[in-house]
C-alpha cells in the first residue's frame, strides 16, 4: 500500500481538518520527516507502520503517498482502525564546544634576503713585499659547507691597504679554495683566482674592491679574474668561469702582494653577502 485518503472528519463527524493542516505544514513547509501509524481498534497487536512521503489537501480529506516500513496484518475493509502521526520536533540547543586541540609545531625560520654571509673588520696579517706579484693570503674567510643557495649572486668586498714603503706597487687578489690555507703564505695548492683588485701605488693609501660572482648550481662566473677594476659595474668583454660546491667547506684567501721588498700591506674589510 502507498496510498492513502483520510477524510478531514472522525467516525463521530468531528472536523480534524486543522489537525490535518499541522501535518501538511510540517511537510510540505518546514521539511519534517513525519510517520503514520494504525492500528486496528479491536486488536492492537495489528498495526502498520508508514513514512509519510507526500501529503495533499483535496478540500474535505487528505491524500497521502506513504512508504511501508513495519507491520504484522493487512488492512482489511470495513475495519476500525486509528490512525495517529508524528514528525520530527525541532533542533535542539547546539551542545558547548570540545576543548580546543593542541597547538602544531612552529615552521622553520625562512633565509633572509641579502644573507651577509660573512664580515670582517679585522685587520689582516701584514704582507712585506715580496718585491714580486706573487700573491702572500693576508686574510682568509671560511664558509661553512651549504652556506650559500643553489643560485644566487655573491657580492664578495674587501679594501686594500698600503701600511708603509713607497717603492713599489700593492696589488690584491681573491682566491677560492677548498682547503684552508696560512696567512702570509701563497695560496693554497689548486685554488682558483676569482678577483684582482685596482693597484694601489700612493703612500698610506687604501682602495675598496668589489666583484659579482654568479653561482648557477655549482658552476660561477665573474667578470675577467686578472683585470685589475674596483666592481662589476662597468662593462667588461671577458668572464672566468670556475667550480664553486659549497657541498664542503670554502675558504675566500684574500691576498696582497708589492713589487716594492719593503713595502708592506694587508686586506681588511671584508663582506661577503649572497643575493637568492
Amino acid at each position: 500500500m502507498t496510498t492513502f485518503s483520510i477524510s478531514k472528519d472522525d467516525m463521530f463527524g468531528v472536523d480534524l481538518y486543522a489537525w490535518w493542516l499541522v501535518l501538511d505544514d510540517q511537510i510540505n513547509n518546514k521539511n519534517r520527516p513525519a510517520f503514520l501509524q494504525i492500528i486496528e481498534v479491536n486488536d492492537n497487536s495489528k498495526f502498520g507502520y508508514f513514512q509519510i512521503d507526500g501529503i495533499t489537501d483535496q478540500g474535505t480529506y487528505f491524500d497521502l503517498t506513504v512508504t511501508y516500513l513495519a507491520g504484522n496484518t493487512s488492512l482489511l475493509d470495513k475495519t476500525l482502525f486509528t490512525i495517529t502521526w508524528n514528525t520530527d520536533g525541532s533542533n535542539g540547543n547546539d551542545g558547548i564546544d570540545g576543548t580546543s586541540g593542541t597547538s602544531g609545531s612552529s615552521g622553520t625560520s625562512g633565509t633572509p634576503n641579502p644573507l651577509s654571509v660573512s664580515v670582517s673588520v679585522a685587520n689582516g696579517t701584514s704582507i712585506t713585499g715580496p718585491g714580486t706579484t706573487t700573491p702572500k693570503i693576508s686574510t682568509q674567510i671560511t664558509i661553512p659547507a651549504n652556506t650559500f643557495a643553489t643560485n644566487a649572486i655573491i657580492e664578495v668586498l674587501w679594501i686594500s691597504v698600503r701600511i708603509s714603503g713607497s717603492g713599489g706597487t700593492i696589488q690584491s687578489a681573491v682566491y677560492l679554495s677548498t682547503s684552508s690555507g696560512t696567512l702570509g703564505s701563497n695560496p693554497t695548492a689548486g685554488s682558483t683566482l676569482i678577483a684582482t683588485g685596482a693597484n694601489v701605488s700612493s703612500t698610506n693609501a687604501i682602495v675598496k674592491c668589489a666583484r659579482d660572482l654568479n653561482k648557477v648550481g655549482t658552476s660561477g662566473t665573474i667578470s675577467n679574474a686578472g683585470t685589475q677594476f674596483g666592481s662589476d659595474y662597468g662593462v667588461q668583454t671577458s668572464i672566468t668561469s670556475f667550480t664553486i660546491n659549497n657541498s664542503s667547506t670554502l675558504y675566500f684567501q684574500f691576498c696582497t702582494s708589492s713589487t716594492g721588498a719593503a713595502d708592506v700591506s694587508n686586506i681588511r674589510g671584508i663582506r661577503i653577502t649572497q643575493y637568492s
